[in-house]
């Protein structure tokens, strides 16, 4: 039979081999080592921030205090103070677990350096709000952290303050070595309220629906009756112009036919049948250029009667042109026009 006190030491065992298995299990020297020696040619060769991920890097696969040592030296070369610092002191802790007792001393001795360059920095709420939350560079301050000088790299970091229902609060703080700084959080504004739809009717006062307004449509254009007539006379007048032209070439071909008829029978006797035919295309031709320059005439004279003469009233002018032929074989022509 296994006594109590037995029982709950193997649990106890059992428990702590629980907890060291995942990270033994997560542990990878092989690649910690190659990754150390890359980061310390890097470093050899210059190139410190390569340097310093792969130092970073193999810390992170096997922890070492010879590998801290030398991150430490590398932060160090990136004016990064107080990281370096802080490796340095991690380094000398390893070593001691370690018993590395001359690896211990070199990390002590290092951070004993480098402290007294630490810029520090103290936050502090003057008067804290529900809910207040502060960030320095990103990094979340809990209530522990404000009123401590906590020791930080030199350069430039933005605090923030907030608290739900404030206005959030913003400063920018320089910090170089060995500077101690204290930066202090006002009392946050409160945000204003946000107006609601029922605020008005809240305090007793109706809302007032706006009425809206209606414009008269505009007046309706109407175009003028002399408008109207000044188209109908330009149409008119354009027309009898194009009839003028239509006689003008008639009659122009009428003369030539005629010439034509003259050269073939000068005396008009005894002429062939060609001869006959021409004259007879001339008569034609000198009876539709007779009508075409009447016409033409009677146009032009009708729309500029009709431009310069606008009915008042807005009757509609109606102009009818009738041709017919006379006894004597020649054209008749009448105007007829009413409103």
């Amino acid at each position: 039979m296994i006594a109590p006190s037995a029982i709950g030491s193997l649990v106890a065992i059992c428990g702590i081999a629980a907890l060291l298995a995942p990270s033994t299990a997560m542990a990878d020297p092989a690649t910690a080592e190659a990754l150390f020696r890359e980061g310390r040619r890097l470093l050899d060769e210059g190139k410190t921030d390569e340097a310093c991920l792969k130092l970073a890097e193999s810390q992170a696969q096997d922890p070492s205090s010879g590998t801290l040592l030398n991150l430490g030296l590398c932060h160090e070369m990136q004016h990064k103070i107080a990281t370096a610092w802080s490796d340095y002191v991690s380094a000398a802790r390893y070593a001691r677990d370690q018993g590395r007792a001359d690896r211990a001393a070199a990390a002590e001795k290092k951070a004993a350096q480098l402290e007294v360059r630490l810029p520090h920095l103290t936050v502090t709420a003057a008067s804290p709000a529900a809910g207040l939350a502060i960030e320095r560079g990103g990094h979340r301050l809990g209530p522990g952290a404000l009123g401590s000088a906590v020791p930080l790299d030199p350069g430039s970091y933005m605090v923030t303050a907030s608290a739900p229902g404030h206005k959030t609060w913003k400063a920018t703080i320089d910090v170089a070595e060995a500077e101690s700084k204290t930066v202090q959080v006002p009392e946050l504004e409160a945000e204003a309220p946000a107006a609601t739809e029922g605020s008005a009717a809240s305090r007793g006062s109706p809302a007032i629906a706006p009425v809206p307004t209606s414009e008269p449509p505009p007046p309706a254009v109407v175009p003028p009756p002399a408008s109207r007539g000044a188209a109908l006379g330009w149409v008119i007048g354009g027309t009898g112009v194009a009839a003028i032209a239509v006689g003008a070439a008639f009659g122009f071909s009428s003369l030539a036919s005629y010439r034509d008829a003259s050269s073939q029978c000068p005396t008009h006797n005894d002429c062939t049948q060609d001869a006959l035919s021409v004259r007879s295309s001339a008569e034609s031709k000198a009876w539709v250029s007779n009508i075409a320059v009447v016409v033409g005439v009677v146009g032009i004279g009708i729309g500029s009667w009709i431009l310069l003469s606008p009915r008042p009233g807005g009757s509609a002018l109606r102009v009818g042109v009738h041709g017919s032929p006379d006894a004597r074989g020649g054209m008749r022509v009448s105007l007829e026009q009413r409103f």
